[in-house]
């Protein structure tokens, strides 16, 4: 990871002048989140702004008016068949690896995206990829990798989702957002449900 730093010099009608900082961490694989990422960055006035400068409100940039979406992402321990292709595929993908301390031969997979959700997107090829797909070419005959995240933006937009992965590619999976209809099922259409979020 890096800190970038955005330092901005305000000039009042008085001639003082005073600076304004942001810093936003991310990974050095994404120059493209910089914008957004300062773009939520809470900014500071500096212990050498004038005293008029720190005074007086600044324009700031609110978390609250503007939010990224946030992401723990996490698999389970499997086997796979190659562990040297295996090791190569995670550093192209942006996904950490370990093992498990019980038995080296299981491994698992987390996020090292700026955000922590599942990698989608390859930036060198300019295209989705399917993740899910990639690493079930991966998979050991007999395990099948579970991926799960969970995020939100604050308290927007709160969610989670796991999919499991089989070595042949078929796929099951089950979504939060999914609760909604389940209630809706169960308890009849004459109950109001609202969604969480906002």
């Amino acid at each position: 990871m890096v800190d970038v730093f955005l330092a901005i010099r305000l000039e009042a009608e008085d001639g003082q002048a005073s600076s304004l900082t942001a810093c936003a961490r991310m990974a050095p694989s994404t120059p493209s989140a910089i914008a957004r990422r300062l773009a939520t960055a809470e900014p500071t006035i500096s212990a050498n702004a004038s005293p008029a400068a720190r005074s007086t409100r600044q324009p700031t940039m609110k978390a609250t008016d503007m939010a990224d979406y946030i992401a723990t992402a996490r698999s389970n321990y499997f086997a796979v068949k190659n562990e040297a292709a295996f090791a190569a595929w995670c550093e192209r993908r942006d996904l950490a690896t370990w093992t498990d301390d019980q038995d080296l031969t299981l491994h698992a997979i987390s996020s090292d995206t700026c955000h922590g959700d599942w990698p989608s997107y390859d930036p060198d090829e300019d295209d989705d990829f399917d993740l899910a797909q990639e690493l079930a070419a991966h998979l050991a005959p007999g395990h099948v990798a579970v991926l799960i995240e969970a995020g939100a933006e604050k308290l927007r937009y709160v969610s989670g989702s796991a999919v499991a992965v089989h070595p042949d590619g078929r796929t099951v999976q089950l979504c939060l957002d999914d609760i909604y209809a389940m209630a809706k099922a169960a308890f009849g259409d004459d109950l109001a449900i609202t969604q969480a979020i906002t």
